[in-house]
């Protein structure tokens, strides 16, 4: 009997974690301070523990993702192409584990570019994101299906 609970228990946990809903539900409550404070510091920006882009702002469901990363100095940004061959601009990449070269670039060395395929999500709230806030969409990856640096 507990051989076949265990894996039931199991996979509602999951599915349960997956649905997760973001503290702020939608983009009209993403501009408002006060709820951001509330909801995703705790209510105290000195001592609260922010609880992350994906936990607080809505996103996209993971979805398989290609296109051009620039990284230099405190800089992360994405370039797609949609089908119809429109580039996105003005998206930060964030990366949990960075590749050594990229890491790098973003505390200093020399600017590089990756060819990148990955499985991640899109916000879909243009607020302020990455360095500064200075990007208005943000592209969190989850997994990268591969990353080959880019010639000059």
């Amino acid at each position: 009997m507990a051989r076949r609970v265990l894996p039931f228990l199991l996979s509602v946990a999951l599915v349960a974690c997956a649905e997760q809903k973001p503290a702020l539900i939608n983009c009209a409550e993403a501009n408002i301070p006060r709820l951001i404070v509330e909801r995703c510091f705790a209510g105290d920006l000195s001592r609260g523990k922010y609880i992350g882009n994906v936990a607080c702002f809505p996103f996209s469901k993971p979805q398989r993702l290609a296109g051009i990363w620039r990284v230099s100095l405190e800089s992360s940004q994405f370039q797609s192409l949609d089908p119809s061959g429109v580039q996105s601009a003005r998206v930060w990449l964030e990366v949990d584990a960075k590749p050594r070269l990229a890491a790098a670039s973003m505390q200093g060395d020399k600017p590089r570019s990756f060819d990148v395929d990955f499985i991640g999500r899109r916000s879909l709230c243009p607020i302020g994101y990455g360095h500064m806030g200075m990007s208005q969409q943000e592209v969190v990856v989850d997994r990268f299906l591969s990353v080959r640096e880019r010639g000059l």
